[in-house]
């Protein structure tokens, strides 16, 4: 199985160059799941040189709109800060 977030270049899984900052993967857990749900991703990515941010948001908390236009603002300003 391959980690989410892995290129696939000929058969043989690659990062980016080293003399690019790292890339940045974002996690986001299921509905009624927190980020702990994505600990095995997160680790598997981190070891392959990925930065990770592994977003946590009030999944039972309010409509599927509400969450998804409060989660798209976590993701804006992450902005050159992961």
């Amino acid at each position: 199985m391959i980690p989410v977030g892995l290129r696939i270049h000929e058969g043989h899984l690659w990062n980016v160059p080293t003399h690019h900052p790292p890339p940045l993967a974002i996690l986001l857990h299921g509905l009624g799941r927190s980020p702990w749900s994505m600990r095995l991703i997160q680790r598997a990515l981190v070891d392959q040189g990925y930065r990770v941010v592994n977003l946590g948001y009030p999944s039972r908390a309010a409509d599927i709109a509400t969450l998804a236009t409060n989660v798209g603002r976590q993701i804006a300003t992450l902005d050159g800060e992961a």
